[in-house]
């Protein structure tokens, strides 16, 4: 097949570990864990949105939930900046979520009254969470994993001390055989009815601790890390140079970008109504 065919046969680029610094690069993705957990009355698998960095390996922002989106990144990457610092580049994945206007910025088309009454239509450039914050942005190909291999690993982790320690694992193994995944499941639904399956709140408590403890305590063997736990390893490779982000900062760059039209009561913001006299000037106009 045309992996099999990539990774034995095609020349490929070696990515230099030891070239970074902690925070030069920070990689971010979603996964869903193999557990079942009970969230408002249904069985549903976890998600978690995390951003690594690259240099370490050390999981510096992340976010349990029910579905990933990019309100889910937007809480990891503020966790980032707010606890550590801002990263240089952040890099992604092309999942849909990383793409969105409200992360990467967009350009609309507007129309605008010039002094002598006639319109012209002119550009307003809105900036994305992560330029106005001051991360650039770059995205790796379609479903090639090797481009952020330490995330992956990361994952199979992540499985393997919290996934199998819930007490409702499903497995990981794809060529599980139909009848093996159907006692699993008929497993799980033994638990739903004695109430023994994990609580959503449960599971990000767990999933919180267990985050911390693989960052503090486990020991790594990853090549440019060996023999130091991830938070050891940020630490040493941190520049002293790291750009600070305050609370208003992140706030600013939180609030959305949109076109709104002056109108004869002003304009309007989920509901509420904002008017001044200086406004009438600007009747028409967006």
């Amino acid at each position: 097949g045309k992996s099999r065919f990539e990774n034995n046969c095609l020349p490929y680029m070696e990515q230099d570990i030891y070239r970074y610094h902690s925070l030069d690069v920070v990689v971010s993705d979603h996964h869903c864990l193999d557990c079942i957990v009970m969230y408002q009355g249904k069985l549903i698998r976890p998600w978690v949105t995390t951003f690594q960095d690259y240099r370490s390996g050390k999981i510096l922002g992340w976010c349990p939930c029910v579905t990933p989106s990019s309100l889910s990144i937007i809480v990891a990457y503020y966790m980032v900046c707010y606890r550590y610092g801002i990263p240089i580049t952040v890099l992604f994945d092309n999942g849909k979520d990383y793409h969105s206007k409200l992360l990467n910025g967009s350009i609309e088309r507007i129309k605008i009254k010039l002094d002598d009454c006639t319109e012209e239509e002119t550009e307003v450039k809105f900036s994305g969470i992560f330029h106005a914050v001051g991360s650039s942005v770059q995205f790796t190909r379609v479903y090639n994993g090797k481009s952020k291999g330490r995330q992956e690993r990361y994952f199979r982790v992540l499985g393997e001390y919290l996934a199998k320690d819930m007490g409702s694992y499903v497995g990981s193994d794809s060529r599980t055989r139909p009848e093996e995944a159907q006692l699993m499941f008929r497993a799980i639904n033994g638990m739903a009815k004695r109430n023994d399956i994990p609580q959503w709140k449960d599971f990000v408590t767990a999933c919180n601790s267990m985050v911390e403890y693989i960052n503090d305590r486990v020991v790594t063997q990853a090549k440019g890390t060996k023999g130091m736990t991830r938070s050891q390893a940020f630490e040493r490779f941190l520049p002293e140079n790291v750009r600070k982000a305050d609370k208003a900062l992140l706030q600013a760059a939180l609030c959305k970008g949109e076109v709104r039209q002056v109108k004869r009561n002003g304009f309007t913001i989920n509901g509420i109504n904002y008017w001044h006299p200086d406004l009438l000037v600007h009747y028409g106009t967006k």
